[in-house]
């Protein structure tokens, strides 16, 4: 299934955060497992809450193969597009099965009790994101790293075809950015799940997504494989920093190594 928008600007009073002078258009493709990465401030994640219809577009639209979603009802976008927040706010009396559970509710009436075929859906989606040892526990109780898979495990019991994440592995240690990140790849790759990601780190993107779209001022600097997006001369243009781009021998993505940053003194 496919995500995509035409046209579209975001303003903010006086102000234009993204698709001025032009507006932005671009299409996440069944197979994308696309980073979108940017400076602080670019736009990255006004487009990400745009896609998801929590921003509504002062221009242009926002289409799911190829439909309008301002036309579709928000039962039936949440049937096919899952969101995980950047730090979603804990409900702390909820557990961990209540959270996933949660997510069956697009496919169910108000107040419906879950059937068999959502408890098995449900189960999946905790085994899928490995959380199966602390499902009892309260949300407040868990690390990052477990807290960020359970918000995972709860859109995957939407049963998505699109899932969208702003900044999931912030906060994290490098071992649960590692884990998160492979699980996204699996998804993708295994469930044919098309995914949008907001990330800051260069490398972890490079390592796992198959795409690189990099915003820069509110508009859409590059857009392409890793290799094809994450140069010198980009990285000096957007991110402001002199690198050195090697390739990994295992991966052949390519690693940045950072040197210096542009236009600062030296202390």
């Amino acid at each position: 299934m496919r995500l995509g928008c035409e046209n579209i600007s975001v303003r903010f009073g006086r102000t234009t955060v993204l698709g001025e002078p032009q507006k932005v258009s671009l299409t996440l493709a069944e197979s994308d497992f696309a980073a979108i990465i940017g400076p602080n401030g670019s736009g990255k994640s006004t487009l990400l809450r745009t896609l998801c219809r929590l921003q509504k577009p002062t221009t242009g639209r926002v289409l799911i193969d190829g439909k309008p979603v301002r036309d579709m009802a928000t039962k039936d976008v949440a049937r096919v597009l899952a969101l995980v927040a950047q730090s979603p706010p804990v409900p702390h009396d909820m557990t961990v099965l209540d959270l996933v559970a949660h997510g069956r509710y697009p496919h169910r009436g108000f107040a419906e009790q879950l059937t068999g075929s959502d408890r098995a859906i449900v189960e999946s989606a905790i085994t899928r994101c490995d959380i199966e040892s602390f499902t009892d526990r309260r949300l407040a109780t868990l690390s990052g790293g477990e807290r960020q898979r359970a918000w995972i495990a709860a859109a995957l019991a939407q049963q998505p075809k699109i899932l969208l994440l702003d900044e999931p592995t912030s906060a994290l240690d490098i071992r649960h950015q590692l884990a998160v990140m492979d699980l996204l790849r699996s998804l993708n790759e295994r469930d044919g799940i098309t995914i949008g990601i907001v990330v800051h780190d260069i490398n972890l993107a490079a390592r796992a997504c198959s795409r690189v779209i990099a915003i820069h001022k509110g508009q859409i600097f590059a857009d392409g494989k890793p290799g094809e997006v994450i140069t010198p001369g980009l990285m000096r243009e957007v991110f402001g920093v002199e690198t050195e781009i090697a390739c990994d021998p295992a991966t052949g993505a390519p690693v940045c190594r950072y040197l210096s940053p542009i236009g600062c003194a030296a202390e």
